[in-house]
């Protein structure tokens, strides 16, 4: 039996434009469309923000106050600093897709920096590339950690940042009349709200703009589906072709059962139409594809494909939800409400039919082995965050992968795509993370290398 664990990119290497980048590039024009714009497009203007934060991170007195500034300005151009008014204020504390939008942002150039001069790290080449930004472990940064809050240590900077920079402006002799010292009472107002005031507080807001941002989130993925016939004929083109190679190269054997595990939001088969969404049989989509011609006559056997973080629906319907949260199991002090396990525990009973066997919703939902029967885990385009370690651990658990004698796992491959990481990153950045995987589930350096059981490929 072969499991498939399917990440982002293999979305992307569909032509599935769903990453969290792509959503904030969305974001951002509708928010600026009415506006002159400098850049032509997201990638620019969020080199040009890296290029303005990188000044002000390096004289270390107005990095935080000074990149807020100007992604609030990014998101929303019409916001009036000098003349806002409560309602404003309130209007932009509760807009959780914004709000969360930003801070996420913050967190991840402020890792940017940090991490500059280690060498060939993360950061560095996930904005060279910009095509990843990790919002689930931002989220977990901006919630409660030890006893304290992020969030409200960063907004705690920012007021620093505030005071600081206006000593500092009225020493070059800038009078408090001037523009920038309205961005400045803006900010500071808007840090001191009471809204921030405990931690109790800043976690229903947390809640609450997450809430938003998984409703927003699944919005704009199903808007990609408008544009029905095109867009689908493509993505199960490319979808059939990718789980033919896939198939390939793992070596596929007559008769064996395939078991998919989909990390993504987006259905893996799917046709729209109208206010009704028809579920076509994998077995289906590939039967009628090309593509898959080379392993049909093998007649492999497809089980129920899992959908892990939920799913996107038509927002006129009923339907799964997207999960957006964490899973940490080194976490102690969490909000519940933002973990994938109170989401999980939540979402599930609403949403797995019992009466639907081709497709079941944040459940992995793992096959019982028949007798003489091995498998081989393949990951397929997954980042491989430690968010998604718990449920990595549950599939080795399920099938003994901790013993050398007994394991069930034959082989594992991780195969990677240029649609998410370039061949250097993957090669550089994602070896070192496979490896700490398999050490934190071992608790130790693990000697899995020396079984000949993982195998990498870094030019699918």
């Amino acid at each position: 039996m072969k499991i498939f664990v399917l990440g982002n990119g293999f979305d992307l290497a569909c032509g599935w434009n769903s990453t969290f980048f792509a959503f904030f590039e969305d974001i951002w024009k509708k928010n600026r469309k009415n506006k002159l714009l400098n850049q032509k497009n997201f990638s620019d203007w969020f080199k040009d923000i890296l290029e303005k934060a990188k000044c002000c991170y390096e004289r270390k007195w107005d990095f935080y106050c000074s990149l807020l500034n100007h992604l609030i300005d990014a998101f929303l151009p019409h916001l009036d600093f000098e003349n806002y008014s409560s309602e404003q204020m309130n209007n932009f504390i509760n807009n959780g897709t914004i709000i969360l939008s930003i801070f996420c942002l913050l967190l991840e150039i402020n890792h940017y920096f940090k991490n500059l001069g280690v060498g060939l790290n993360e950061y560095e080449n996930n904005f060279k590339n910009i095509k990843w930004l990790d919002i689930e472990n931002d989220l977990k940064e901006l919630s409660i950690q030890e006893n304290e809050n992020s969030l409200q240590k960063i907004l705690s900077k920012i007021i620093d940042d505030v005071d600081i920079t206006q000593k500092q402006l009225q020493q070059k002799g800038l009078r408090k009349e001037s523009v920038i010292f309205d961005d400045l009472r803006w900010l500071n107002d808007f840090c001191n709200d009471e809204r921030f005031s405990s931690i109790e507080k800043i976690n229903k807001l947390l809640i609450g703009w997450v809430d938003k941002f998984e409703k927003d989130f699944n919005n704009f993925l199903y808007d990609q589906t408008i544009n029905i016939l095109p867009f689908w004929e493509c993505l199960s083109k490319n979808q059939a072709e990718i789980y033919s190679k896939l198939l390939i190269k793992s070596d596929v054997k007559s008769n064996e059962r395939i078991k998919i595990i989909n990390f993504n939001y987006t259905y893996q088969y799917l046709f729209i139409h109208g206010n009704k969404e028809d579920r076509l049989t994998i077995e289906y989509l590939f039967s009628t594809n090309k593509s898959f011609s080379q392993v049909n006559e093998k007649k492999i056997s497809f089980l129920p494909m899992s959908y892990i973080h939920g799913g996107i629906h038509n927002p006129r319907l009923n339907g799964p939800q997207c999960i957006i949260g964490f899973n940490d199991l080194r976490l102690n002090n969490k909000v519940d409400e933002l973990t994938k396990t109170f989401k999980l525990n939540t979402y599930t009973s609403l949403h797995n039919d019992s009466d639907n066997d081709d497709e079941k919703f944040y459940a992995l939902n793992l096959p019982i082995l028949k007798a003489d029967e091995y498998i081989d885990l393949i990951f397929f385009g997954h980042s491989l965050g430690e968010n998604d370690w718990p449920y990595f651990y549950e599939i080795f658990n399920k099938y003994d992968l901790n013993s050398e004698k007994n394991s069930n796992v034959n082989k594992i491959y991780f195969f990677f795509c240029e649609s998410l990481y370039s061949q250097q990153v993957a090669q550089n950045v994602m070896s070192k993370r496979i490896k700490k995987m398999f050490d934190e589930y071992f608790k130790k350096n693990t000697d899995i290398w020396r079984r000949n059981k993982v195998i990498m490929d870094f030019k699918f």
